[in-house]
């Protein structure tokens, strides 16, 4: 199978407004839609493509102001948050940035959440009592989106672009926090194998 060109992939793969959240994931390309629709953990879908260890970094763990959507979407009473990110690296480069907003009461009910270092949460919740995992939401984000700019900073990108993103809601018994998962160029970089390894599935 011939190899697409990744920068079409950010520009006219996702037939959306740059920067809307959608519950739907109209997108042309097989292996894009593959990536934003998978259940799987990621760390374990990147791992099964990867013959290096995928390793989880921390990049920041911190406290935070929820935005006003954020606090709508998290149905939160008080703003304050611990804002965690993360970025799953394969064969040393970041491909994808993750962040966890989790409020205030959130943390309070479950404070071990604070203290996860690099393990993967959607592994420790597997098989918990009283999960609740929302549905997902799919943006192409622009690169002058905060979140888009947040997640190359962090992860030190040269130039910025466009990214696909996903988000949703989990909830530990009724409270919630929130997962944004921002795809990053180099996950569909033509020199990587894992483009061609996808789409031939």
């Amino acid at each position: 199978m011939a190899k697409s060109d990744p920068l079409a992939f950010t520009t006219s793969a996702l037939p959306l407004s740059l920067d809307q959240w959608t519950t739907s994931a109209p997108v042309e390309d097989l292996v894009v839609r593959d990536w934003l629709q998978s259940l799987e953990a990621l760390p374990s879908k990147l791992q099964a493509l990867e013959s290096e260890p995928v390793r989880i970094k921390v990049l920041e763990q911190c406290l935070s102001i929820l935005s006003a959507e954020q606090q709508e979407t998290l149905h939160a009473l008080h703003a304050n948050c611990l804002l965690r990110e993360l970025e799953l690296r394969a064969a040393g480069t970041a491909m994808i940035y993750v962040q966890l907003v989790i409020p205030d009461a959130t943390l309070r009910a479950y404070p071990w959440l604070a203290e996860l270092a690099d393990s993967d949460l959607d592994t420790l919740l597997e098989g918990m009592p009283g999960i609740t995992r929302g549905e997902f939401e799919f943006s192409q984000l622009s690169a002058e989106h905060g979140l888009a700019q947040r997640a190359q900073v962090k992860i030190e990108a040269g130039e910025r672009a466009a990214v696909f993103a996903r988000r949703r809601v989990l909830t530990l018994n009724g409270h919630a926090l929130l997962v944004q998962e921002v795809f990053l160029p180099t996950l569909w970089s033509p020199a990587a194998n894992r483009v061609v390894l996808v789409a031939s599935e």
